[in-house]
């Protein structure tokens, strides 16, 4: 029968229903009806009747006991102090989970301390995984990093590699995405980004020789001029076009495409150059237009006192940038008492010998950056372009939403530069950029070996991964450690059979063990100093699992970082095709030092000398032509003219129905050579000799 608090439970003595009742009072699992299926949640705090007794005792959940008690419990059942029962009682672990672990340690099987939960585990071990995302974190840190395909592909293949158990889609050759979602929930420090698009250039030409140049000249500077943050400038060109840039936007769902108005498909870009100090002043912007003329329309509602300049391209030349340093004495106020230090990239237009002069006049001090350098040391670069890119796209926006049927031309850009200029032109801005490059507060090592490592992977050799591979060979080779001091042991030879026949993924799992064995042992060792021999032995074969387990451990990690090396290598740009260079690579300078303007005026006068020799190499070309208007003029400068075999000209000076070869006596349009001797003509073919010859000397001659 049934009642709100109570329920029959029909029993026998001997196992069979009778007509015996018997009534059992009893707590109902929760105050639900009987027929109703709780949750997950609520199935966790059901009421359990307990082995002792008739009173309801309320159990933990499966799986979420103390591994801390487990080991406690296990040791104390090793050392024969309590029971089993007694021990899952005092620790408050499951008893057959503790019997489990007992009988584990004892047969030399597989364990683990920590709950498992289901059939089915881990593909890689925990120490495998570990060393796989470091594996990614070291291609990101090199800008070599893997997408998620390519994540899972080489899980596929490190599984098959190493002959591991696994349930990825072999047809795809993959594995899933519930491998994928566990191992990042598991590394926690991963995460899916969009990688950001660096240059080569740029990878290896921020390396430390380069960048330490530059900030030896910096130091040499400060040091002898003493600069105020206010007298630091940074100054560089960006681009700005009538089509703008989108951000993200919001539309429905699942639509396919979202669209947004822009003024063409390409746009005409225009040059801003931008200049600001340490102490957070900047230079009104300074603009080239792409034309041949420039118009007072093009500068409605631009920034106030800046300047705007046409050239045909639309880029900065020397010219352009003379007249930008004119416009930049005005602002920043240079004197021989509070000189001027200007860095700048190395483009030629800034290397110009008038522009040096100019700035050593107006004690403007010049210091280059590294060549692809300009991400990493261009204050502007670091902290003002990306904000100020930002606003332009936003005021290009506002531009379009408000008229809809106009197109943005190059009339409109300069209203919207001054719009995102006033709004980025912050001191904070300028301040952290030279902050943040280490120019002031002057910090040469404000860039880490990280910061370096793009470039480090030039002197990645071939000499780590072989020494790595050698190493995991040799320990694969050499022999097991001798257990010669308890062979008498029936336990440590089945130990040892079983051991070499574990597979490598087992192998990865026992590794997460060998501290507890390690604990457990030296407790055992400590506390039981006269125990029987039955439980030396197994204190023997304890320290047998442990040694072994931590020397085949030891190969199975060895074995994965040789499989991941081969499948997944390290970046060595040292493989690269070695070419000539043809001119010289560009290093950071102190463009207005004395040494450096020397060197220009050098080149400057080596150039000139080999125009003048090419002038005077073309005057003497034509004054020979001139002269071999004759035939027999006394024409000695080339033994040899030769005509073309398109044109099939005569030669200089001569018609073809005058020209006849003394050899056939006939004028054919055919190749001419002369002869080196007499000057007479004759046709190559009569003469009998090759294309290539310096010098005929004709028979008559030789006769």
């Amino acid at each position: 029968m049934y009642s709100s608090d109570l329920y029959t439970n029909t029993t026998s003595t001997n196992g069979f229903n009778n007509s015996e009742q018997i009534e059992t009072p009893r707590e109902l699992p929760l105050k639900f009806p009987r027929r109703s299926i709780p949750s997950p949640t609520q199935r966790g705090a059901y009421t359990k009747m307990s082995s002792h007794g008739n009173d309801g005792q309320t159990t933990q959940k499966k799986g979420t006991w103390d591994p801390a008690n487990m080991h406690k419990a296990v040791e104390k059942v090793l050392n024969h102090k309590i029971s089993a029962r007694q021990a899952a009682e005092r620790y408050q672990v499951p008893r057959s989970t503790l019997n489990d672990r007992v009988r584990a340690i004892k047969s030399n099987k597989e364990m683990s301390i920590e709950p498992v939960m289901g059939r089915f585990h881990n593909t890689f071990a925990p120490e495998h995984e570990e060393i796989l995302a470091s594996h990614f974190k070291d291609l990101a840190n090199r800008l070599m990093p893997l997408n998620r395909q390519e994540f899972l592909r080489l899980a596929f293949q490190l599984a098959e590699k190493l002959k591991l158990p696994h349930q990825f889609n072999k047809e795809k050759q993959s594995a899933g995405k519930n491998y994928y979602y566990s191992f990042m929930k598991r590394h926690s420090d991963l995460s899916l980004r969009t990688a950001e698009s660096t240059s080569l250039m740029r990878a290896v030409g921020f390396n430390r020789p380069q960048v330490m140049r530059f900030f030896d000249g910096l130091e040499t500077l400060m040091e002898r001029f003493k600069f105020t943050p206010y007298k630091i400038w940074n100054c560089d060109e960006t681009g700005v076009s009538i089509v703008q840039k989108h951000a993200k936007v919001l539309a429905t769902k699942n639509q396919r495409q979202v669209g947004k108005l822009t003024s063409a498909e390409r746009g005409k870009n225009v040059t801003v150059l931008f200049a600001m100090s340490a102490g957070g002043q900047f230079v009104p912007p300074y603009f080239i237009f792409p034309r041949n003329r420039m118009n007072e329309r093009l500068m409605i509602n631009a920034p106030n006192e800046s300047v705007g300049e046409a050239q045909p391209n639309g880029w900065m030349n020397a010219e352009l940038f003379l007249k930008w340093m004119q416009h930049f004495v005005q602002y920043s106020n240079p004197t021989a008492q509070n000189p001027v230090l200007l860095i700048l990239d190395g483009h030629a237009s800034h290397k110009d010998l008038e522009v040096i002069e100019f700035a050593r006049k107006n004690n403007i001090h010049m210091l280059s950056t590294p060549p692809h350098t300009t991400h990493k040391l261009q204050p502007l670069d670091r902290t003002f372009m990306k904000p100020f890119k930002s606003a332009y796209n936003d005021a290009c926006d506002l531009w379009m939403r408000a008229n809809p049927a106009i197109r943005i031309s190059e009339y409109e850009i300069a209203g919207f530069v001054a719009i995102a200029f006033n709004r980025v032109s912050r001191m904070d801005i300028a301040v952290n950029g030279f902050h943040c490059t280490g120019i002031h507060p002057f910090d040469r090592n404000i860039f880490s070996d990280l910061d370096f490592i793009g470039s480090d992977m030039t002197n990645v050799t071939e000499s780590q991964s072989a020494t790595e591979s050698s190493l995991s060979h040799s320990q694969l080779t050499e022999p097991t450690p001798s257990t010669s001091a308890c062979s008498n042991l029936s336990n440590s030879i089945s130990t040892q059979r079983e051991l070499t026949s574990i597979s490598s993924r087992q192998l990865g799992s026992q590794t997460s063990t060998s501290n507890l064995l390690a604990d457990i042992t030296t407790s055992i060792q400590s506390e039981t100093q006269t125990t029987p021999t039955h439980a030396e032995s197994e204190i023997l074969s304890i320290q047998q699992v442990e040694t072994q387990t931590e020397v085949i451990a030891d190969k199975s990690r060895e074995n994965f970082k040789a499989a991941l090396t081969e499948l997944s290598p390290v970046p060595d740009a040292s493989k690269r095709r070695t070419t000539v260079r043809r001119r010289k690579a560009e290093r950071s300078e102190i463009i207005t030092s004395s040494p450096y303007k020397r060197m220009l005026e050098e080149k400057r006068a080596d150039k000139r000398n080999v125009e003048q020799l090419k002038k005077k190499v073309n005057v003497s070309e034509k004054d020979v032509i001139k002269k071999g208007e004759s035939l027999l003029s006394g024409r000695d400068v080339s033994k040899k003219t030769k005509t073309n075999k398109n044109e099939n000209l005569p030669p200089p000076g001569r018609s073809i129905e005058e020209t006849v070869c003394p050899l056939c006596a006939e004028s054919h349009e055919e190749d001419w050579i002369q002869c080196g001797n007499c000057k007479i003509w004759v046709h190559e073919a009569c003469a009998n000799v090759s294309e290539l010859s310096d010098q005929y000397i004709c028979d008559y001659c030789i006769v």
